[in-house]
């Protein structure tokens, strides 16, 4: 709950200033989901420690339902952490494998120079 009225002041304010409002949450805030969706121009979810398909589906269930797959204006923004891959082509296979089954969505790397350095 004050998480939620942090979230609507901050969005009065950037309304105010006619700026953008994007937040970070992580994958467990799914029960204030349906209250934040509707205040934020970006929502980015951090699915950190989640490296299989199976498994993320399982946890942003309610966000994919939310977006209806992604495609309310790409608001979902699915936030990787690639110290959760071994490699970059299995962080590259996780998303393509994501983007066949959802259509295409929107990902955000969490740390780019762990990035850089991952084989």
């Amino acid at each position: 709950e004050q998480y939620t009225r942090m979230v609507q002041y901050a969005k009065r304010v950037a309304a105010s200033h006619n700026l953008s409002l994007s937040i970070s949450v992580p994958v467990f805030y799914d029960d204030i989901l349906p209250e934040l969706y509707p205040l934020v121009d970006k929502l980015y979810v951090m699915a950190y420690n989640i490296s299989t398909v199976p498994k993320l589906k399982k946890r942003l269930t309610k966000e994919l339902q939310l977006t209806g797959g992604n495609s309310k204006g790409k608001k979902l923004v699915i936030a990787l952490r690639p110290d959760d891959f071994v490699s970059q082509t299995q962080m590259e296979d996780f998303i393509s494998q994501l983007n066949q089954q959802y259509g295409k969505l929107t990902f955000a790397v969490h740390d780019f120079e762990t990035l850089i350095g991952l084989n």
